[in-house]
């Protein structure tokens, strides 16, 4: 006798977000919800931090056909306003997440739909890993460069 069975496998997308300080300078990210400050993070340079963290388990998505965006709604820090990037302390951007900043804006500035602005997450770089014939790894790495430190200081 021969039994055939079939069976739907479930897949372990992990999703990462990652911030890399590339720049020669610590720096501090300041977030901002209504224009007051609910969390902060810190990464020495040349230091990686670990932004976001988190695993779907999907029985009918192969990696070929998913659709993973950059959504870290889940995050402690979600960005609500706006984010303050200062750089060894003294060197200031402000990364606006509204399309629309506000009249009063600070000196050093991204608009969301710049390249460069941390706060939207389509300017993350993403990477993906199969690390198993049913477990990807989708890392999304947003990099801060020696050239943000030179903008923001001069």
């Amino acid at each position: 006798m021969l039994f055939l069975f079939s069976c739907n496998a479930e897949w372990l997308h992990g999703v990462k977000a990652v911030l890399e300080n590339k720049s020669s300078v610590p720096i501090s990210v300041y977030f901002f919800d209504k224009g007051v400050l609910t969390d902060s993070l810190h990464i020495p340079a040349q230091k990686d931090f670990l932004y976001f963290t988190d695993a779907i388990i999907d029985s009918k998505t192969k990696p070929s056909n998913a659709t993973i965006r950059p959504d870290f709604g889940y995050s402690r820090y979600f960005v609500r306003d706006s984010v303050v990037v200062v750089f060894d302390g003294l060197h200031s951007v402000t990364h606006y997440w509204d399309t629309i900043p506000p009249t009063e804006k600070s000196a050093k500035f991204f608009y969301y739909e710049d390249k460069r602005n941390f706060t939207n997450h389509d300017n993350f770089e993403l990477e993906v890993k199969e690390k198993s014939r049913q477990t990807v790894n989708y890392i999304f790495t947003y990099t801060f460069t020696e050239e943000d430190y030179r903008f923001a200081k001069e």
